[in-house]
């Protein structure tokens, strides 16, 4: 998992509590996380997505609704403006590596993510 200590990102993003520390310092291929409501599971996924785009990493957020997404991908504009060389209108986040960030709806049984 990424590297948060000497993190790329801008101090829009928020510090990880001890608990989100510990999720992404021990993770390893696959993870499973018991987090309940308020835990910050959305601002952990926008920092490890960012972090890895950042990278060149190629990633998706795959969100339950449009209006989800679209919030989303919103904030992530907002958060990362200074670091982002492409906008796209199909919500693609460009980086000058080569990574992006995809960001999709599930919305009618998510058949546009489907390869």
């Amino acid at each position: 998992m990424s590297d948060t200590s000497s993190s790329a990102l801008p101090d829009s993003f928020p510090a990880l509590h001890a608990s989100q520390l510990s999720v992404t310092t021990e993770a390893k291929r696959f993870n499973v996380a018991n987090c309940g409501r308020r835990y910050g599971k959305t601002e952990l996924g926008k920092r490890l997505l960012a972090e890895s785009a950042i990278q060149g990493s190629r990633v998706a957020y795959l969100a339950p609704s449009y209006p989800m997404a679209h919030q989303f991908y919103r904030e992530m504009v907002d958060s990362l403006s200074g670091l982002l060389t492409e906008r796209e209108a199909n919500r693609r986040l460009g980086f000058a590596g080569g990574g992006f960030i995809d960001i999709w709806s599930l919305e009618n049984g998510g058949d546009r993510v489907r390869g």
